[in-house]
């Protein structure tokens, strides 16, 4: 009698082995990266609601793609804020150069121009966005607060009063600064230049020594 041969291992099926499922991931991480990037292209070239015809358009996508990654344009929103808060932050969060807190403050003039300048298309978008969702509006705020606390960091307790310390987070906002590029119309220098004359006065006036 001739000796039974071993079964054969079934063969795995190409389309559920780990390197399949691997290749899928990559796909679909590549996807969402592609429209992250297109939505944030949309906006900074001028299209600051854009649609997500448009976004998948842009991405090379397809609109089924855009809702796969992000279930409504809210959440696409939110995660434009998540990559922009960083970058906002990380302005007040660099070694400052100054000795003293109103020299830290001053140079808070300098780094906040150049990231309100450089984001400023986005940041306007997430603003504009912000009065249709709760959601965004309150992640607005988040960084708000938490460029209000890197401020608050840097100015010792009793220096100023709280009112002064409210106008001084108010001229050091991106609404300001948006006015006064967007609707007085001024260069970034000429900007800065009011900036630095508005913060200075608002040191100055404070009731507290």
């Amino acid at each position: 009698m001739h000796a039974m041969s071993a079964p054969r291992p079934a063969l795995a099926d190409p389309s559920t082995g780990p390197s399949h499922v691997d290749g899928r991931k990559l796909r679909s991480e590549d996807s969402r990266r592609r429209i992250v990037a297109a939505m944030l292209d949309l906006v900074e070239t001028g299209v600051l609601a854009p649609s997500a015809d448009q976004v998948a358009a842009k991405a090379g996508v397809g609109l089924r793609s855009v809702f796969r990654h992000f279930t409504d344009m809210d959440s696409l929103y939110l995660e434009i804020g998540e990559i922009i808060a960083p970058r906002l932050l990380a302005a007040g969060r660099r070694p400052f150069v100054g000795t003293t807190w109103r020299e830290h403050v001053g140079e808070f003039v300098h780094r906040r121009a150049l990231a309100f300048e450089g984001l400023a298309q986005i940041l306007r978008a997430v603003h504009l966005h912000s009065h249709r969702s709760a959601a965004v509006r309150a992640g607005r705020v988040e960084v708000s607060n938490a460029l209000r606390t890197l401020l608050k960091s840097r100015i010792p307790d009793g220096a100023l009063s709280p009112t002064a310390f409210e106008a001084l987070d108010m001229a050091l906002s991106f609404e300001v600064w948006s006015r006064l590029r967007d609707e007085q119309g001024l260069s970034v220098a000429a900007a800065k230049e009011v900036l630095s004359g508005l913060v200075d006065c608002i040191l100055k006036t404070s009731d507290v020594a």
